[in-house]
């Protein structure tokens, strides 16, 4: 499927993500595994560019347990770190996926976390690390990931960043997950924390654009839960009137005039 060079240079992150989805759910993804057509067009994909962080953590652990050999997971960690000596934060975030079940885990944190320290003072460079290595401790919990569960090293992140841009971004990360998650009040109280941080005019619309969606957000998830409250009561109604139904018939069969009576006022027959 992605075995020439011409379709790996048609692909797209969209295609990855059908491709991945049909492995995984056909079993196929494990350990001593190889892809490496896939890993291949992943590698192409960030040379160019063409990824970039988004919510879809469930597609993003099947990107990741495709790489199921060394070999595979070597072709994309070359591509991980970019010209500024940055990682490539949705390369990290897929590499954290793909080590989670292999030999290579606790190696793969030690680099990590080695590059964490050596990029000590560096601005953007050190967040981005500090983002990469958040996306590595959410990978290894059984629970459905989230970066939200390395909030010690996103916390990090954004007081690391320096500029505005990346600042921005990582306060992204840490909105939209805790909104997934959610939890209204604690983004609402950082967005308002840090918006001293930021003056240029793109960045302040994209703050305010993030309280924004914050509000509108909580006004959505209040709806939901209060429809499917509705929801459950109407079903429960539901569920009563039948068995006050077939309680009737019965009643209704053995002739016990009282009890037809009772269960006719219960479901308002009379």
């Amino acid at each position: 499927m992605l075995g020439s060079e011409e379709a790996r240079e048609a692909v797209d992150a969209q295609t990855l993500d059908q491709i991945a989805d049909m492995l995984a759910h056909l079993q196929l993804c494990r350990e001593g595994k190889a892809f490496p057509a896939f890993a291949a067009a992943i590698a192409q994909l960030a040379g160019e560019d063409k990824l970039t962080i988004h919510r879809d953590t469930h597609a993003r652990n099947h990107w990741g347990y495709v790489l199921g050999t060394p070999e595979t997971r070597g072709t994309v960690k070359a591509v991980l770190i970019d010209g500024t000596g940055s990682p490539r934060v949705e390369i990290a975030r897929i590499l954290s996926h793909a080590y989670r079940d292999s030999p290579e885990r606790a190696s793969w944190i030690e680099y990590l976390d080695g590059k964490v320290e050596e990029s000590a003072g560096k601005g953007d460079v050190l967040a981005r690390w500090f983002l990469a290595r958040a996306y590595a401790a959410s990978a290894y919990h059984a629970v459905e990931p989230t970066p939200l569960q390395g909030i010690p090293w996103l916390n990090q992140a954004l007081g690391a960043a320096g500029s505005e841009a990346c600042r921005l971004e990582v306060l992204r990360v840490l909105v939209d997950e805790h909104v997934a998650a959610g939890d209204f009040a604690a983004p609402a109280t950082l967005v308002a924390s840090v918006l001293g941080q930021f003056s240029e005019e793109g960045s302040l619309a994209s703050v305010e654009a993030m309280r924004e969606g914050i509000a509108r957000s909580k006004a959505e998830y209040i709806t939901m839960r209060a429809e499917h409250k509705a929801e459950q009561a109407r079903s429960q109604k539901a569920a009563r009137k039948r068995v006050l139904q077939k309680r009737l018939a019965k009643a209704t069969r053995l002739e016990d005039e009282q009890e037809v009576q009772r269960l006719r006022r219960l479901l308002g027959l009379q």
